[in-house]
This record gives C-alpha cells, sequence and structure tokens, in this order.
C-alpha cells in the first residue's frame, strides 16, 4: 500500500462524477480533499488497484477507469432511489 499525492483524488472523483452521475452530490464529502489517500496494487492482478481512505476500499480502477465500490454506492445512494434506466426489460428474466 503506497500513499498518493492530492491529484489521484481529483483524478478518482472526476472520473466517477463523469461515469456515475448519481453519486456526484456525495463525492466530496467521502473524498474530502485533504484526506490522506493510498493506493494498493492487488497481488496477482497487475491491471487493478484499489483507492483506499482511512482503511476504507471506495473505488478500484480496472482498464483505466474507476469504479465504486458497493460500500461508497450504499453511503451515497442510501436514502435515495436507485433507476437502472440502461438495462432493458425483460432481459435474462428465463
Amino acid at each position: 500500500m503506497t500513499q498518493t499525492d492530492k491529484s489521484l483524488g481529483k483524478e478518482v472523483r472526476a472520473s466517477l462524477a463523469k461515469d456515475f452521475p448519481i453519486l456526484e452530490p456525495m463525492l466530496d464529502e467521502l473524498i474530502p480533499k485533504k484526506a490522506v489517500t493510498y493506493t494498493m496494487r492487488l497481488k496477482d492482478n497487475d491491471k487493478a488497484d484499489l483507492f483506499i481512505i482511512d482503511g476504507t476500499v471506495l473505488a478500484f480502477r480496472r482498464h483505466k477507469r474507476w469504479f465504486p465500490t458497493l460500500k461508497l454506492v450504499h453511503k451515497c445512494c442510501l436514502n435515495r432511489p436507485v433507476v437502472f434506466q440502461d438495462l432493458p426489460s425483460g432481459q435474462g428474466s428465463n
């Protein structure tokens, strides 16, 4: 686990806000600008990194894209209804 600079926190926040706009209102609170952040590369996988704040994994990078963990999604969206607009109805019901 290595400590990262502030620019990585900005990159993660911007990437998550762009790709997952429902998370944007809460990102400043969940990823504070002055927080000490760490990244960790998975042992047997050179293509995935974990983004960690206060011992909690909040996002992971895969193929140069950042994705939120379920813990981050639940913190952001616990009191909000989540609508899956991109899923066509009837898919996978067989």
